[in-house]
């Protein structure tokens, strides 16, 4: 059973990363190393690190982790996200974030 659980939020690793390269090139990911949540890097976009957490959080209306909680002196532009749900949320969610990300 742990050996599924494990293989399926692999998969959702393998899904974002994908969806990221294709969609949104402008954003560095961090694979984890025994864990399932990912570091992203939206400092490629050149906005401040209001203009993507409102991108992000209140016009996709996803909810990420903001960097600033785990590093305040260097966590601006960088989120975090735990991937230990249905592929399909997960998907759902990067695509509402890459809509808003578009016009950058």
């Amino acid at each position: 059973m742990v050996d599924q659980v494990n293989d399926y939020i692999d998969g959702n690793i393998d899904a974002v990363q994908a969806f990221l390269q294709e969609r949104m090139p402008k954003v560095k990911l961090w694979r984890p190393e025994g864990t399932y949540c990912l570091w992203l890097d939206f400092n490629g976009y050149g906005l401040s690190h209001e203009k993507i957490e409102d991108r992000i959080y209140g016009k996709a209306n996803v909810m990420l982790q903001s960097g600033l909680v785990h590093d305040p002196e260097f966590g601006t532009g960088f989120e975090r996200v735990c991937l230990p749900a249905a592929r399909s949320v997960i998907m759902e969610a990067f695509e509402r974030i890459a809509k808003q990300f578009e016009d950058s």
